[in-house]
């Protein structure tokens, strides 16, 4: 996808008043991505004396490119996988793509002890949220992760009271994009799909998977990136969690 400003909020077809809105947690209404890079950027400048040549930039760089990559293809859905194994995973490939020979328990040890026990929650989400349900809109979570971990984060960025159901793919024994986590949590709900939104941030996730099951899906695109024909198509593209509120009155 090339860049290209997107405005606050933009449909390809009329909106049609949902009855319940759901909507995926990492980088959607919390930040995950600038923390994770904050912490490798960390990482970075702790390491400068033993790997001098290590830019703060570049490793960042190539640890999100890593771990958005292991993500495509393993979930804590699978069986015997974890955030932490996952987390090692992805350092070793980090290292491996930077020809780093050395061990990579001093960056994972690292990272863990500045990751852990930290969210950030987007400034709008908890406003937005709030505002939906005095409107009259129903809104809950799809997530594709461990189900402590996920619901530890709503607890301490407090988003848990304003979601029902919560809907987490280790639960399910399945992950985003597949269609069923959507119309399970549709279920859940007691709600038909077509009645459902589904708001996300991963075209290849969130919404795929929407379309699959017959929900409206918007697209959060904060970056300005530009779909490209052979993207799955949103009905609906917001640059933040605010601009929703233009589609929902």
């Amino acid at each position: 996808m090339g860049s290209n400003p997107t405005p606050s909020a933009s449909s390809r077809e009329a909106p049609v008043r949902p009855r319940l809105v759901f909507f995926d947690l990492d980088d959607t209404l919390v930040d995950e991505t600038g923390l994770m890079s904050d912490c490798v950027r960390q990482v970075a400048e702790s390491m400068q004396e033993t790997y001098p040549f290590l830019a703060p930039e570049l490793l960042v760089r190539i640890y999100l490119e890593a771990s958005f990559d292991l993500w495509k293809r393993v979930t804590p859905a699978q069986a015997g996988v974890t955030i932490a194994l996952m987390r090692r995973w992805t350092w070793e490939e980090t290292l491996r793509r930077l020809s780093i020979r050395g061990p990579v328990e001093p960056f994972l040890d690292r990272y863990t002890a500045l990751r852990d026990g930290q969210v950030r929650p987007f400034p709008d989400a908890r406003p937005v949220l709030g505002e939906l349900r005095r409107r009259g809109y129903r809104t809950g979570l799809i997530t594709n992760g461990e189900t402590a971990l996920q619901r530890w984060k709503l607890q301490h960025t407090r988003l848990l009271d304003l979601l029902h159901p919560v809907v987490t793919s280790q639960e399910l024994g399945r992950s985003k994009p597949d269609p069923k986590v959507f119309l399970e949590a549709a279920r859940r709900a007691g709600v038909d799909p077509q009645a459902c939104w589904m708001v996300g941030d991963l075209l290849h996730t969130d919404v795929t998977g929407a379309l699959s099951a017959g929900m409206t899906a918007v697209w959060v695109c904060r970056h300005g990136e530009r779909l490209a024909p052979a993207d799955p198509q949103p009905h609906h593209v917001v640059g933040s969690l605010s601009a929703l509120l233009e589609l929902l009155p």
